[in-house]
C-alpha cells in the first residue's frame, strides 16, 4: 500500500515543479513560443503599415502629380495665349512633316526657359517627356487656307516613383496657326504666326500686325446653330457706324399676323424731319427726333441702357412714306380729273 502512494508524491512533486517552471516563465514576461509568435505578429503589423504608408505617400504624390499636370498645362496656356509669345516659340516649325517636335516653351523674347523637354518639375515629381505640335487641320484642301487652320500642342508627362494612377499623362492645346505659304514664305508649310486658344470651338487668328480674322465656319453669338457666317440671336447695340453693302429686315408675311393697312399722310404730317449735330462728335446729321416720333408710332421705339436712350426703327418709316406717296398719287389724279373736266367747260 505504501509504493503506490510513494509514486504518487513523486508525480506530484514533478507536476508542481512544472508548474513552477511555468508560472516563473510566465510572471517574468511570455513563455519562449509566446514571444516567437508576437515577434512574428509584430513584424506582419510592421510589414502591413509600412505598406499601407507606402501605398498613401504614392496615392498623395499622385494626386500632387495630377495637379502639377493642371498647373504646368494652364501655365502654358497661358503663355500661347499671346499670339506674340506663341508665334516666338514656335515659329519656322514645319507641322505637315515629321519634323514638329519642340524642346522647350520660353516667355515673350525667349530669355527664360519655363518648360523643357526631359526636365522635371514640381520637386521631381512630374517630368516633362515630350513637346510636339500635331493634328494640323486646314481651313481648306487649296488655295491660301490650306495654310491656315488649327494645330494641338502635345505635351506628354511623365509622374515619377510608383503608385496608383498613370506613369504618363498627356495634355493637348488648341492652336489657331497661319503658315509661311499664305504669304508666299517658305518653306510654305512652316508656321508663320500662331495663338494658342485653349478649349474654345470659335478659333481665331491674330496675326504680328494685331490683325484678327477667323476663317472656319459660321460664327454663333445666343445660339448654337448659326445659319450664316456671323449670327446673332439676340439685340444687338453699335456706338459708331455701321457699314455694308445691303442690310435686309425680316419681312415675310409667314412671320406677321393682324396686317392692316396704315395711312401715310396722316402720319407723316405729324412727324418733323430736322438737322442736327450729334453732341459726342460735333458730326452735323439729319433724321428725326425719337420722342416726336413716339408720340405717333411708338411701336418704332427702342429704349435700351441705364439712361434709357430711345431709338428708332427709321427703316420702317418707309412704309409710311409708300402709303404716303401713293396718297399723293391718288389726290393728283383726281386734280387731274377735275382739271380736265374745268377745261371742257370753258370751252
Amino acid at each position: 500500500m505504501s509504493g503506490p502512494r510513494v509514486v504518487d508524491r513523486i508525480e506530484s512533486v514533478n507536476t508542481n515543479l512544472k508548474l513552477f517552471k511555468d508560472y516563473k516563465l510566465n510572471n517574468s514576461g511570455f513563455s519562449i513560443v509566446g514571444v516567437l509568435i508576437a515577434s512574428a505578429v509584430m513584424m506582419l503589423i510592421v510589414t502591413a503599415a509600412m505598406s499601407i504608408m507606402n501605398y498613401v505617400f504614392n496615392g498623395t504624390r499622385r494626386v500632387q502629380q495630377k495637379y502639377d499636370v493642371i498647373e504646368i498645362t494652364s501655365a502654358v496656356r497661358s503663355l500661347i495665349s499671346d499670339p506674340t509669345t506663341c508665334t516666338n516659340n514656335f515659329v519656322g516649325v514645319d507641322i505637315v512633316s515629321n519634323g514638329n517636335s519642340v524642346t522647350q516653351i520660353t516667355n515673350l523674347d525667349g530669355s527664360t526657359i519655363f518648360y523643357a523637354e526631359g526636365s522635371s518639375y514640381e520637386n521631381g515629381r512630374i517630368t516633362v517627356s515630350s513637346i510636339d505640335i500635331i493634328n494640323y487641320q486646314a481651313d481648306a484642301a487649296a488655295g491660301l487656307e490650306q495654310y491656315t487652320g488649327v494645330a494641338e500642342l502635345q505635351i506628354v508627362f511623365e509622374n515619377t516613383g510608383s503608385g496608383p494612377g498613370p506613369l504618363q499623362v498627356m495634355r493637348r492645346l488648341k492652336m489657331r496657326v497661319e503658315l509661311r505659304g499664305y504669304s508666299g514664305g517658305a518653306p510654305a508649310n512652316a508656321i508663320a504666326f500662331c495663338s494658342g486658344v485653349g478649349s474654345s470651338d470659335s478659333i481665331w487668328t491674330q496675326k504680328a500686325d494685331g490683325t484678327i480674322y477667323y476663317l472656319g465656319g459660321n460664327v454663333g453669338v445666343g445660339t448654337t446653330n448659326p445659319a450664316e457666317q456671323f449670327h446673332i440671336a439676340a439685340n444687338m447695340m453699335v456706338d459708331g457706324e455701321a457699314y455694308g453693302n445691303a442690310f435686309f429686315y425680316s419681312s415675310d408675311k409667314r412671320l406677321k399676323e393682324n396686317i392692316q393697312p396704315i395711312k401715310g399722310l396722316e402720319l407723316v404730317e405729324q412727324l418733323n424731319g430736322v438737322s442736327f449735330n450729334w453732341k459726342k462728335s460735333g458730326k452735323a446729321d439729319i433724321g428725326v427726333i425719337a420722342q416726336e416720333v413716339e408720340r405717333v408710332l411708338p411701336e418704332l421705339i427702342s429704349q435700351t441702357g441705364p439712361e434709357g436712350m430711345k431709338s428708332v426703327k427709321l427703316a420702317n418709316l418707309v412704309a409710311i412714306l409708300i402709303e404716303s406717296t401713293k396718297e399723293l398719287h391718288q389726290s393728283n389724279e383726281n386734280l387731274k380729273i377735275q382739271i380736265e373736266e374745268l377745261k371742257k367747260k370753258l370751252q
